[in-house]
Order: C-alpha cells, then structure tokens, then sequence
C-alpha cells in the first residue's frame, strides 16, 4: 500500500471527527510528567475527567446566581 489512508476509512474517521469537539491545549512545560506522576491512566483521560468536574462545578454556581 502506498501510505494512502482508504477513502471508506477516511470517511469513517471523518464521521467518527463529526461528533466530537477537538481541543488543543499548550502547558509549561513539565505538566505531562506531572500528570504521569499521580494518573496511571492516559493523558487525555485525566485532562477529560478533570474538564468534566470542573464543568459541573461551574454549572452548578451559575445555575445557583440565576
């Protein structure tokens, strides 16, 4: 094969991209090493989860000063 990603896998990808919101986060350096120290799991799963409680922590204030 050449290297060329198929076209039904492309779509696939594409597909799978569609539904998802993408983020691009820049740290100090040294924070992946950090993370490593005190998550056994990857990266993206710490950065999501710690996301996702903050989130809830926020809509629950906004929702209580409404």
């Amino acid at each position: 094969m050449s290297g060329k990603t198929a076209d039904y896998t492309r779509r696939a990808i594409d597909n799978y991209n569609s539904k998802k919101d993408r983020f691009t986060v820049i740290t100090e350096l040294g924070t992946k090493d950090r993370i490593k120290a005190v998550h056994n799991g990857s990266i993206n799963e710490y950065i999501i989860n710690a996301l996702y409680k903050q989130l809830e922590i926020d809509e629950k204030h906004q929702n209580k000063s409404k």
